[in-house]
């Protein structure tokens, strides 16, 4: 069996889409002196992440059941224990429901070590559950079959509800809604089900004070280190994903994540995770927990907030303990790419958004000491055939 040591040798592989989430990963443990294999899901026959100098190698593949029959090929027989992060949710999925293939060979994130349960967990019918059993606020919930007359069961509901795909992972952000009516709902459940769903997911509409993101890691000792951050923009606005945000220090805030946290460690799992949460006038709503790395791992970086690395070493070596580490005031960070939408949408300024700019000190993609990710993604990719020929024709 693969040995654990002292000053880790254990390769680390991180699998999920072409996305800034495992940018920013392999930032965090580039800085620390690791650089990280990379497992690329994509249709795309190239990718800009692995252009960073943190990745030291990486292999692209269509599906997750592919990206991770080629790690059990390569990685199995390494001399030291292999540690893999999922970064997506399909990943994550993928990876539990075959855990037994990979638990004896590889450090992989769990709950108690036993497959199935972190899948079964990323239905949002059983997260509401959960929390219920477990004393934490969620908004009223239910998951309706599509192919059920089941819109009588909404006479349980107050209006307005958001509909939602019941597994994030088999789902797509797009396909949220927001319902004002019974007619409103009618149409939208028509709607999925055109698109291929055969259930959906339905909560009451939370007129919520602000989102709260909660990014960090639960090791096997029950022992957890987080961060947490308000959402002040998102995109697409309400219903997307947060695009400019600020470090929360609020001591009451940070206690109901850290009972949250415990509640969860207590649980049995192990792993990084990416939780959202709801004020709600002064009081904490439990959204849903991600079973895997936050792609707010980048607002980390300026802080020094490594937590993905030290949830590695944590575990590949004797040193178990994590670092002590404390919130810092009002820092800022910002998906830059999206952001700059609100602009385009008129939903804020450009004086205000460069204002913005100046005081944010994390971006998603852009870092002075690693530019070709941001090249390639914001540049490069976009210089296309079609694109010169369209430049070209207007000095023709």
């Amino acid at each position: 069996m693969p040995k654990v040591v002292n000053n880790p040798d254990n390769k680390v592989i991180i699998i999920g889409g072409d996305h800034h989430n495992g940018l920013n990963l392999a930032r965090i443990f580039g800085l620390n002196g690791k650089k990280v294999f990379a497992v690329v899901i994509t249709d795309q026959a190239k990718s800009w992440m692995v252009k960073s100098k943190f990745i030291d190698g990486y292999s692209i593949f269509k599906t997750e059941k592919e990206g991770l029959d080629f790690v059990l090929e390569k990685f199995s027989s390494e001399p030291a224990k292999p540690f893999i992060i999922p970064y997506s949710d399909g990943a994550a999925l993928e990876l539990d429901l075959r855990l037994n293939e990979f638990k004896e060979k590889f450090f992989v994130p769990s709950i108690n070590g036993k497959q199935g349960e972190i899948a079964r967990l990323m239905d949002k019918e059983a997260q509401y559950n959960w929390a219920q059993g477990h004393g934490i606020k969620m908004a009223k919930s239910e998951t309706f079959s599509l192919d059920a007359d089941c819109v009588g069961h909404l006479d349980n509901f107050q209006f307005p509800i958001i509909l939602k795909p019941a597994i994030s992972a088999k789902g797509d952000k797009q396909d949220i809604s927001i319902c004002e009516s019974i007619d409103e709902t009618k149409k939208s459940f028509a709607v999925l089900k055109e698109k291929g769903y055969e259930s959906i997911f339905a909560q009451e509409y939370l007129n919520i004070d602000y989102e709260v993101d909660i990014v960090g890691a639960i090791v096997p000792n029950k022992e957890y280190i987080f961060t947490a951050y308000h959402i002040i923009r998102s995109w697409p606005a309400k219903r997307g994903t947060s695009s400019f945000v600020v470090t929360i220090t609020d001591e009451e805030i940070l206690h109901n994540c850290k009972n949250l946290l415990k509640e969860l460690a207590n649980f049995g799992f192990c792993g990084n995770f990416d939780i959202e949460a709801f004020m709600v006038n002064g009081l904490f709503y439990l959204n849903e927990v991600n079973w895997r790395n936050s792609g707010s791992d980048f607002r980390c970086l300026k802080e020094k907030f490594y937590y993905a690395y030290w949830h590695y070493q944590s575990i590949c070596s004797t040193n178990r303990k994590m670092p002590c580490w404390s919130i810092p005031f009002n820092h800022y960070s910002m998906t830059e790419d999206t952001d700059f939408r609100h602009i385009l949408t008129k939903n804020i300024s450009l004086k205000q958004w460069i204002n913005d700019v100046r005081r944010t000190g994390n971006f998603a993609t852009f870092r002075l000491d690693d530019l070709k990710p941001f090249i390639w993604k914001n540049v490069l990719s976009r210089i296309t055939p079609k694109y010169i020929i369209k430049v070209l024709k207007k000095f023709v």
